[in-house]
């Protein structure tokens, strides 16, 4: 069984790595963005959409990461500003940035980071099977 686990965390551990984050840094009257992936390659020649959250539709901000994962761009109105990030190998992130240059700018909540989600999903995977050996432990006891 361990060795069930132990292959099972060797093959899903790489698709962690390949998450895609942006960070976003406010600079007026610019703002940047740095594209990676989880370990911190940079997501260099990524499609970037930025666009006014009030109007998501109407066409605002497009172009593309240089090849170090980094895009800057002058917002026309403040506000808040949906930028979207694809790779074009399947890695999309999204993300809300609230654009207030007469006051403090801040950014929307993000879920937890990567150690974070990864810490959890190891302790559910070595709960489940701490609860599988002990029901067949249980089970191997009570066979007469």
């Amino acid at each position: 069984m361990i060795r069930h686990v132990a292959l099972w965390l060797a093959l899903c551990t790489p698709a962690f790595g390949h998450e895609l984050i942006v960070d976003v840094v406010m600079d007026q009257p610019e703002v940047s963005l740095r594209a990676s992936y989880g370990l911190g390659e940079p997501a260099g020649h990524a499609a970037v959409a930025a666009s006014s959250a009030a109007a998501p539709a109407r066409l605002g901000i497009r172009g593309e990461t240089d090849a170090g994962g980094v895009f800057t761009f002058t917002p026309p109105a403040e506000g808040e500003w949906l930028i979207r990030v694809d790779d074009g190998y399947g890695h999309i992130a999204t993300r809300t940035v609230v654009v207030n240059w007469a006051g403090p700018t801040a950014e929307l909540p993000q879920p937890a980071n990567l150690w974070a989600r990864t810490g959890a999903g190891l302790l559910v995977i070595f709960g489940l099977t701490a609860f599988v050996f002990w029901g067949r432990r249980r089970l191997a006891n009570q066979q007469p």
